[in-house]
């Protein structure tokens, strides 16, 4: 168990392939001390860092496919299992198969009332919004926000302060800037302890506001920061999202040739990630614009 949280703080650091070292070594431990329940907890922890990090999405399915042929009839482990696959899916644009591991998984773990469970649901959400179902990821991340907001005696939870930054980026992406401002309001007085994935989606939710606002300048610079806090992580998803917003600020402030050398980052990033959905995606918009 202290290697799993040696594997959460660094993966919160944005050095997720140490943070996935570590978890297999944890996980090893655990299955020679016959642990099954520290085996659930760890394999779950796994998968969250294996589609967060560096590895490729053909490398992580089939990691995660390896993993589930170890489950032992253990059906809440595999629903875990099946909510990330459906992410890595949904990112090797096999948006059917996503969808599938989406509607198996989701009832098992719905009918829980565990951390983990809700912890997990950003990777439903962005399952979802992949594979186009923008409003069924909203209800995912909403209901996450609204259970971490209302957990434990902390003012702000900082589960619900990623989650609110998760939405603020998602109603960016939707048009619905009012809502965006109101999320990304939550918890603005409150330290984001750390946590590269909260830091830069704040960092990308203001400049998208201010570059729709016609804050040009300010939305740039908002942008450059989200990108100058991702960019020593190995974090390639959320690195290809803060290059998304800096293009997108300064397409908005007049700079098409930096805004599509910004773009042409994001896309390198989804390639090595192996995100073709995502990366389809960025290709057709700028196909639109040309």
């Amino acid at each position: 168990m202290a290697g799993r949280y040696l594997g959460i703080a660094l993966t919160r650091q944005g050095r997720v392939a140490e943070g996935c070292a570590a978890l297999e070594s944890a996980l090893a431990a655990a299955d020679a001390s016959g642990d099954r329940a520290a085996r659930r907890v760890l394999i779950g922890t796994l998968c969250n860092s294996l589609c967060l990090g560096p590895a490729p999405v053909g490398q992580v399915i089939h990691r995660l496919e390896e993993l589930l042929g170890s489950t032992a009839g253990d059906g809440v482990l595999e629903a875990v299992i099946s909510r990330f696959l459906s992410l890595l899916l949904a990112m090797a644009g096999r948006l059917d198969e996503a969808r599938e591991r989406i509607r198996t998984s989701s009832p098992v773990l719905d009918a829980l009332d565990q951390s983990t469970q809700w912890t997990y649901r950003w990777a439903a959400a962005e399952a979802l919004e992949l594979t186009g179902d923008r409003a069924g990821a909203e209800r995912e991340l909403v209901s996450r926000w609204r259970r971490f907001r209302d957990f434990g005696d902390e003012a702000v939870d900082e589960r619900a302060m990623n989650t609110a930054a998760r939405l603020a980026v998602l109603y960016c992406n939707a048009g619905r800037w009012d809502e965006a401002a109101e999320f990304l309001s939550y918890g603005a007085d409150a330290p984001a302890a750390g946590y590269a994935g909260t830091v830069v989606r704040r960092l990308v939710a203001e400049a998208r506001l201010a570059a729709h606002h016609g804050r040009t300048a300010e939305g740039v610079t908002s942008a450059q920061r989200a990108v100058e806090d991702a960019e020593p992580t190995d974090l390639l998803t959320l690195r290809a999202l803060a290059w998304l917003a800096l293009a997108e600020a300064q397409r908005t402030d007049g700079g098409t040739a930096e805004a599509d050398a910004s773009d042409a980052k994001a896309l390198e990033l989804y390639d090595r990630k192996g995100n073709v959905a995502a990366a389809e995606r960025l290709r057709a918009h700028a196909a639109a614009r040309a």
